[in-house]
């Protein structure tokens, strides 16, 4: 799970992998900042410090590294039998059950959501448009300068 697909693996409320897999939150090598809600569901995931070193640096790791940080919630060798097998644990469990004990925990851990995510959109289109982004486009791919067009 790399780039984009790993700020939709991040927004899931459990993370399952193939025991194959790498991940990575790619943005700083274009330049950018994870965005999309990125940060503030990386922050659930793992430590601070951890966050920030894999959005900073771009590193890309393994699942025995990711589950190991809380990246990833379980690893199985066939991801997708393993998702429904704990889809179907949680249809036999009550709704109302399932529902607030997710909305409790999202509060806790969530509760300065929304300020994180203004943050995070008005810091991406700073960065847009400054000159650094498009020299980090051009060191990573060798290609000129191109503006970022909106």
């Amino acid at each position: 799970m790399l780039g984009g697909g790993m700020q939709i693996a991040l927004g899931a409320d459990f993370r399952v992998a193939s025991n194959d897999c790498s991940l990575a939150i790619m943005e700083s090598r274009w330049g950018l900042i994870p965005d999309m809600g990125g940060t503030l569901a990386l922050s659930e995931c793992v430590r601070g410090d951890t966050a920030m070193q894999l959005a900073m640096t771009s590193e890309v790791i393994d699942a025995t590294q990711a589950q190991a940080i809380g990246l990833v919630t379980h690893l199985d060798d066939d991801p997708i039998k393993a998702a429904e097998a704990l889809a179907n644990k949680l249809l036999n469990r009550s709704p109302d059950a399932i529902r607030i004990i997710k909305g409790m925990y999202h509060k806790i851990w969530c509760s300065k959501g929304r300020k994180i995510l203004a943050k995070e959109s008005l810091n991406q289109v700073k960065i847009l448009l400054g000159k650094n982004q498009r020299i980090a486009v051009k060191r990573e791919t060798g290609k000129p300068e191109t503006p970022y067009i909106f």
